[in-house]
């Protein structure tokens, strides 16, 4: 038996190698989408084998009737020179037949859903591949870059967004973003080459238990400010900070971190939707922070803090005494005997103006509030400093700093969130200060159960501002519910201003409609029948949208599965323009607990043991020496001397108001006042002062400011002539 030439073998070999292909093509795809994709190539395939076969025919036709009776078999598809007219018509004839099928075929099968409806789908495990980056989901090594969101996973693979891009994590009660997002996310930015900072909120200490001793061992200095344990916690001082500013000689800036410290304390404390008495409280609390650093703040810089704030306005409202016919304060003696010009007696103004029984309650709605720092173990940790918050973005080494609440003490919570504002205001300020705008190191927050605590002062700012500093936020929640409640109408600046959104799991209805609607639409190709019972049926087809995943689907998604919206993803790894489909992490490819894979990570592991050689338990009798109290204004048995300008006496700025008004005008101002401030007893300056600060900040309008200010001004030169 001959061998079989090589040649030939090649091509029979060549020739199935297609024909599987082919037929793998075909069973993926099915063959109606495979015969579109290469209907040319086919119908070019069967035209000439149609033609050579008629002209086969034709052949075997005319040799039938010619005297060569031997011809060989190849010669059965020679082409006659004489018969071009047939062939051009035949080719013709074949090409019509074949454009005639097709258009039926593709008038009957082919599939005309353009989009109209929806284009949305989901990001393919190949084009995840070349987005985002991977790294082992576990390895003792260290790898490229920062590390990032956990987005993907592949087997032992997983996909991180690394970039700085802020980040909502939406998932009810024991959904898992604990163990599927945040300590894989921990694990993996302390794994990194370039590891960035941490700021993470840790209500209940969790996070803390099972990374503090990981990130210590990878070179991180941790900070615990602990608000549930005090004897467990590194300390930190609010005003330290505006301490630096003051002292740097800038009042202006101290005096506005001073409102907002203010305003974090008092925001949404208004009573029966009444904004007077927390727009009263925020003034009271800026002018005796104000006070207590021009007092102090050369001389004794170890008694500014906020439980000093809270014992002079403690101490010095309870002394009181009616002069002329007009209840005073110890605090109203005290701000009106400081020097015209002091930013503490101008914020003190609107206060000192209200109506007596309208200040009493001021006073108490400002205590209500202030209480918090007069909590022995809240000022124990409030008094000092050992929490290097500059050192978060500027340290040579990373800084990891755990904020843990009081779950019993909402009040808490405030100092949480002022610690948060407190933080990004240093950074930004300092980066800011260098000329670059630019941390030297990338700080993540990461911000557990946000939903539970009060407003963030300034939040949307944060969120807006802070990428461009190096600042990345993780905020996350149970249900959009929750920052729509706290953030009301910054919600949607929120919302807009983070770029990734993952969803895990949600029983509330409005929060899944929310995310299958930002997930996006398909359209889908939806077929009817009609006709009789025994009769061939017209089948028509039309197009329908379709939400990608329902709200219903999103409530039954699996544990570790996650769906996630990618708006600010916009380049491959490769620089690469790409569209933000959203990324199912279902089946196979959902993320992994991190109980599963990460050794170590025990959220019921012991808090860990504090260097507390810096530490000491001051009690009540030790914090004293962090408290100023004024002594000549606790009690009325000594006038203090008025800390007063030369030549003050010959000021007008220090004329009563009510010595240069008559009462008409007097009766006019009262009226523009909507008879909620009083004017008796304050200087022409206070006056002034206090009509500024009204205008500041919007609570009366332009037009009646501005005729005050006139009446005023005009009685002032009468008075003076």
């Amino acid at each position: 038996m001959k061998q079989i030439p090589s040649r030939i073998l090649g091509l029979l070999e060549r020739g199935f190698r297609v024909f599987r292909e082919t037929r793998r093509e075909i069973s993926q795809k099915g063959f109606l989408a495979f015969y579109l994709q290469h209907a040319q190539k086919l119908y070019l395939a069967i035209g000439i084998t149609a033609f050579l076969l008629c002209n086969s025919l034709l052949n075997a036709s005319i040799d039938l009737f010619s005297q060569e009776k031997h011809n060989p078999i190849f010669l059965a598809f020679r082409l006659r020179p004489g018969f071009l007219p047939f062939y051009l018509l035949l080719a013709a004839s074949i090409a019509a037949l074949s454009a005639l099928v097709h258009y039926r075929l593709k008038l009957r099968f082919a599939d005309y859903n353009t989009g109209q409806k929806g284009t949305r789908r989901w990001l393919t495990a190949e084009e995840i591949r070349v987005q985002y980056k991977a790294i082992p989901l576990l390895s003792d090594g260290q790898f490229d870059g920062y590390g990032g969101l956990p987005v993907y996973r592949e087997k032992d693979t997983l996909y991180l967004d690394d970039s700085a891009t802020n980040t909502l994590l939406i998932g009810t009660t024991r959904s898992g973003k604990d163990q599927l997002i945040i300590l894989p996310m921990i694990e993996n930015l302390a794994r990194a080459k370039q590891k960035a900072s941490l700021v993470l909120l840790d209500p209940k200490q969790e996070l803390c238990r099972a990374s503090y001793d990981y990130l210590i061992q990878n070179g991180y200095r941790c900070y615990l400010f602990n608000m549930a344990n005090y004897k467990a916690s590194h300390h930190y001082n609010f005003l330290d900070y505006i301490l630096k500013l003051y002292l740097d000689g800038d009042t202006a800036t101290a005096e506005r971190e001073c409102a907002g410290m203010a305003e974090s304390i008092y925001a949404g404390k208004d009573t029966n939707g009444d904004p007077y008495w927390s727009n009263n409280s925020k003034a009271g609390f800026t002018a005796m922070a104000m006070a207590l650093l021009e007092d102090c703040a050369e001389e004794h810089p170890e008694k500014v803090n906020l439980y000093s704030v809270y014992m002079m306005f403690a101490e010095m409202v309870q002394v009181s005494r009616e002069n002329n016919g007009k209840m005073e304060t110890g605090l109203d003696r005290y701000f009106s005997s400081r020097p015209v010009g002091s930013r503490a007696r101008a914020n003190y103004v609107s206060v000192k103006i209200s109506p007596g029984k309208t200040r009493a309650s001021v006073f108490s709605h400002l205590l209500t509030f202030l209480n918090i720092f007069g909590q022995p173990d809240i000022a124990e940790l409030t008094s000092d400093t050992n929490i290097d918050v500059e050192s978060l973005g500027f340290g040579e080494q990373p800084s990891a700093l755990f904020i843990s609440v009081s779950i019993t003490n909402k009040s808490s919570y405030t100092l949480a969130s002022l610690l948060q504002y407190q933080i990004f205001a240093r950074l930004t300020s300092k980066a800011t200060a260098q000329n670059k705008s630019r941390l030297a190191r990338r700080v993540v927050h990461i911000l557990d159960e946000l939903g539970n605590q009060p407003p963030i002062p300034s939040f949307d700012t944060m969120l807006t501002m802070g990428l461009g500093y190096g600042l990345v936020y993780l905020l996350a929640i149970q249900g959009t519910h929750q920052l729509k409640k706290t953030y009301k109408d910054d919600y949607e600046t929120l919302m807009d201003n983070c770029g990734n959104k993952v969803f895990l799991l949600s029983d509330g209805d409005d929060t899944n409609r929310f995310f299958s609607a930002i997930v996006g639409s398909q359209t889908i190709t939806s077929k009817s029948r009609s006709g009789n019972l025994f009769s061939m049926k017209n089948i028509s087809e039309h197009y329908e949208e379709r939400q990608l995943i329902r709200p219903d689907e999103l409530s039954m998604l699996l544990p570790g599965e996650a769906i996630i919206t990618r708006t600010s993803k916009r380049r491959d790894i490769q620089g690469n323009k790409v569209k933000a489909y959203p990324i199912a992490a279902t089946g196979n490819h959902c993320l992994k607990f991190a109980y599963e894979y990460l050794q170590g990570f025990d959220t019921q592991a012991d808090l860990p043991i504090l260097d507390t050689t810096w530490q000491h338990d001051k009690g009540e009798a030790g914090l004293m020496q962090y408290v100023y109290l004024p002594q000549n204004y606790l009690s009325f048995d000594k006038e203090p001397a008025p800390k007063k300008s030369e030549n003050d006496e010959n000021r007008w700025e220090t004329w009563q108001l009510s010595d240069v008004l008559d009462p008409q005008q007097a009766s006019l101002i009262n009226y523009y006042l909507e008879n909620s401030y009083c004017i008796d007893g304050i200087t022409i300056q206070e006056f002034f002062d206090g009509i500024q600060v009204l205008e500041e900040e919007g609570r009366l309008p332009l037009d009646k400011i501005l005729a005050m200010k006139n009446m005023v001004l005009h009685a002032l030169e009468v008075k003076q002539k």
